[in-house]
């Protein structure tokens, strides 16, 4: 289990009668490289994270001699390092989005300025989409540029149901894979198969600046999404509502507009950093907004210049709106995902630059630089009406941003990879402040990637462990060590406490989910062995104490009944028996519950170790016994 560290979050409002959102970390990790590493995006598959990021790669002597490449860091479910791989040319690589399919394999959706290194498809012209499919291990499978020959952005990448991928984003172009231009800035939607090939394209756009920022498939296999838009002409139809609007676009499978709508107020609206569709047919959205009219309401400092709030809106299954809301303070907020709760509520997130005022409590203050506000990451939940219930800010005294990195376990538990900018200590100057929240770094002062578990810890304390399975009755001479075994409800998050009382009688070894007694070769008497489970929320209670009576056996009628070392156990696939110093050819035999004989092993002279291959038994108790150099040793063990 990870050592596990609390931060010091955002306080708690007294008044709250919801459930609130996670307030521990249950684990924190610093990975990067030893530049500025900024992240993006991040998806689950069945037994790794990814992590999409953009890396600085320093060309030549002075700072401003570099480019940018991808990066991708892999870690196992527990959020371990696995291995971290950049992909790019020796220009500039922008990243976008991550995606997985069935399979396992993982697609890359960037931007790219390069025709070499990993790219080797091409570039049609400035700036050009750019999917890369890698394997699990890291290795390319292949990488496809795509777009026309003026300015084309980052790939944003949807995995379909039909095995497909939806790859969107916005494009200046108008020829190769681009087949109109509308004016100015459009959106490209396009699907392509597993192996890259184009087999569907749509352009939407108007005569000024349209982008897009996330679309999801929706229930009857079309689409929606929640983009931007400038004007009504073009594809845009709808009516105006001031100087950009958020344009949501319902589309069938086959990329037609099936319906469409602007909202917004008379200022800068932009929406669609996150989305998901609900069960009543209807959208929840997330966005930014500089309006303080129109659709738009709560937006609480209008005549702050260069002020952004996070704009939450629900719609029903036609667009119109239900309620929305606009959350921040005096400085920028950026919006990244919504997601639905089971309770009908829901958590946002974003990224907060507020000191502490409006909506936002409990941001991170900085006084290693009292004029520069700094950024934490930004938590929020609503009622299922807009109600603000509670709010969470994450980060250090620098700098903690999120982008589209954010996976919900539960509602209660999220995995969430921010850009982390932190500040280890001067070991020549050891009174100056660092950061104590966001800890590591592989560089001073540098931008890494701070990936986190948290969790409520009201919903994940620990559970008592299983009733524990052992010998009743021991000899303790000549240091006999004896097995005992338990179960851990969640290994994940939690880790066994052995307990033997009087701790006189042995000495402990704990293997997790067993631990080995070596008896004390002068203890004779009763001794309770009980365990419990202890994690960063709490301990459980102990299990009902076995009770195990001590003998030593002495008299020369007894048989000195010991055991072997045997690992691991609970088993699989294969138990290892650890042996003593042998002369003779021997056997250990195997028996079943009712004294079936299940498997007879043969011990060769001098063979120090014996391993049993049990995958084909089935899950239960076994037990086993032998007369080994002349002394008996039986134990238990158990296939799972």
């Amino acid at each position: 289990m990870k050592s596990l560290v609390l931060l010091l979050l955002c306080s708690i409002f007294p008044y709250f009668i919801y459930s609130q959102l996670p307030r521990d970390i249950i684990w924190q990790s610093i990975y990067g490289t030893s530049e500025e590493d900024v992240v993006q995006d991040i998806v689950e598959t069945q037994d790794a994270i990814y992590i999409l990021s953009r890396t600085r790669m320093i060309t030549g002597p002075g700072y401003d001699e570099h480019h940018n490449d991808l990066l991708v860091t892999k870690t196992n479910i527990d959020g371990e390092y696995i291995w971290q791989k950049n992909y790019g040319g020796s220009l500039d690589e922008t990243p976008a989005s991550i995606a997985s399919d069935d399979l396992g394999m993982i697609y890359l959706g960037a931007g790219t300025y390069s025709d070499d290194g990993d790219i080797q498809s091409g570039n049609m012209g400035g700036h050009d989409f750019w999917v890369v499919k890698i394997d699990t291990s890291g290795q390319v499978v292949w990488e496809q540029t795509y777009g026309g020959s003026m300015t084309d952005y980052g790939a944003y990448l949807l995995y379909l149901e039909n095995g497909n991928i939806l790859a969107y984003g916005p494009t200046f172009s108008s020829d190769n894979d681009v087949n109109i231009n509308y004016g100015y800035l459009d959106i490209w939607i396009w699907e392509i198969t597993p192996q890259g090939e184009i087999v569907k394209s749509r352009v939407f756009g108007s005569s000024q600046s349209d982008n897009i920022f996330s679309l999801i498939q929706t229930d009857d296999g079309g689409f929606f999404t929640a983009a931007r838009a400038g004007v009504n002409d073009g594809m845009v139809n709808a009516e105006p509502r001031g100087w950009h609007d958020v344009w949501l676009l319902k589309l069938d499978a086959q990329l037609n507009i099936e319906w469409q709508k602007l909202i917004g107020g008379s200022n800068y609206d932009s929406g669609g950093y996150g989305l998901a569709q609900l069960d009543d047919g209807g959208y929840i959205l997330n966005g930014s907004t500089k309006s303080s009219d129109g659709d738009v309401h709560g937006f609480d400092f209008p005549d702050v210049p260069d002020q952004d709030d996070i704009w939450v809106v629900r719609i029903d299954s036609m667009g119109n709106i239900l309620w929305d809301i606009a959350l921040g303070g005096d400085e920028w907020e950026h919006s990244s995902k919504v997601f639905a709760n089971e309770d009908g509520s829901f958590t946002v997130f974003g990224t907060t630059n507020s000191p502490n005022n409006g909506d936002v409590v409990g941001k991170h203050h900085t006084l290693l630089y009292p004029h520069n506000i700094n950024s934490d990451i930004w938590m929020l939940k609503l009622s299922s009406e807009g109600e603000l219930l509670d709010q969470r800010c994450f980060g250090n005294a620098s700098q903690t941003r999120l982008s589209r990195a954010v996976i919900k376990k539960s509602d209660s538990h999220y995995l969430i990879a921010g850009t982390g900018f932190s500040r280890q200590a001067d070991p020549d100057n050891p009174e100056a402040p660092t950061d104590g929240e966001v800890w590591g770094g592989y560089e001073s002062e540098s931008y890494d990637i701070w990936f986190f578990e948290a969790v409520d810890c009201e919903f994940f304390q620990p559970d008592t462990p299983s009733e524990i399975e052992g010998e009743d009755s021991v000899c303790s001479n000549n240091s006999s060590q004896y097995t005992y075994t338990t179960q851990i409800i969640n290994p994940q998050y939690e880790e066994a406490q052995w307990l033997l009382e009087p701790a006189e009688a042995g000495a402990l070894t704990n293997l997790q989910d067993s631990v080995i007694i070596e008896w004390n070769s002068t203890f004779e008497g009763q001794a309770a062995l009980s365990v419990r489970s202890i994690s960063n929320c709490g301990e459980s209670a102990y299990t009902q104490a076995k009770l195990i009576e001590v003998e030593i056996c002495l008299g020369l009628g007894e048989i000195n009944k010991k055991s072997l070392f045997l690992y691991p156990n609970p088993a699989t696939n294969q138990i290892t028996f650890e042996l003593p110093n042998i002369k003779k050819q021997s056997q250990v035999q195997i028996k079943d519950i009712y004294g079936k004989l299940i498997a007879t092993l043969n011990i060769k002279p001098n063979q120090s170790q014996l391993i049993w291959e049990c995958g084909a038994f089935a899950s239960g108790v076994y037990f086993y016994e032998g007369e080994i150099g002349g002394e008996v040793y039986r134990g238990k063990l158990i296939i799972k």
